[in-house]
């Protein structure tokens, strides 16, 4: 078996009204798909990230024409291939994203020659995972009530856990939301998060799982109030070569 193509197809959605984590506002969603073909019309389909062209361009440009031919079945060589032939400029970011969704695609294919589901192949412990909402971001108009109300829709679909946003606020000492569009936006003082996150819990009810996502728009000194719990992503990792410390 050999790759013979591989193609990529952006997908984007307008978003009304835009939404928005601590890290930015969102006023449109994006994602690239990937596929890689194989001369025994086996097709793999992959993710990419949200870089859209310019991630589509990595991969047809530059990753393409390095894995035409291959035995797709290689997988681990395949990504050593193609990290080794861009690690002088691609260790993060869109090259990254690249790898990454011909690297799902590939194994997708291995799944389907396979016929096993790619989670067995990898070595599975049980055969259902736990589903969790994500959701709570921030909106123009978008009261205390309205979140709860989210809350309790997630908890009427069946959901035991929900990931909300928080850290939208002006006085965490970071410089990451203002160099994003519309900084201004849905800003909220810590108390009124507090006050989002106990409206969560009471629509939830207290044997929900709740957690909270900072979009790391904090910096170390600015978690303290809420710092009982372990957060994901409350400061920006690995700037300037360095990994902040957890709160």
């Amino acid at each position: 078996m050999r790759i013979v193509d591989i193609r990529t197809a952006p997908l984007s959605y307008r978003c009304d009204p835009p939404y928005g984590s601590a890290g930015g506002m969102q006023a449109r969603r994006g994602g690239l798909l990937v596929e890689i073909e194989t001369d025994e019309r086996v097709i793999g389909i992959g993710e990419a990230g949200v870089g859209g062209g310019a991630t589509s361009g990595v991969i047809e440009k530059l990753l393409q024409p390095m894995l035409i031919g291959e035995d797709p079945l290689l997988i681990e060589g395949l990504w050593q291939k193609m990290f080794a032939r861009t690690r002088q400029f691609g260790r993060r970011g869109i090259v990254m994203n690249a790898i990454s969704g011909i690297d799902i695609a590939l194994w997708d294919i291995a799944g389907k020659v396979a016929k096993l589901p790619v989670y067995r192949l990898l070595g599975a412990c049980r055969d259902r995972v736990e589903a969790y909402a994500s959701g709570g971001f921030y909106q123009e108009g978008k009261s205390i009530d309205d979140l709860a109300g989210e809350a309790e829709g997630y908890r009427a679909r069946g959901f035991k856990g929900m990931k909300m946003k928080i850290g939208r606020n002006p006085s965490t000492q970071t410089h990451l939301r203002h160099l994003v569009d519309h900084a201004e936006l849905c800003e909220v003082d810590p108390d009124e998060d507090i006050a989002r996150v106990a409206a969560v819990r009471r629509a939830l009810g207290p044997q929900a799982k709740l957690m909270a996502d900072v979009n790391c728009a904090w910096s170390p000194g600015s978690g303290s109030v809420f710092q009982s719990d372990p957060l994901p992503e409350p400061v920006l990792r690995d700037r300037n070569g360095t990994r902040a410390r957890a709160l």
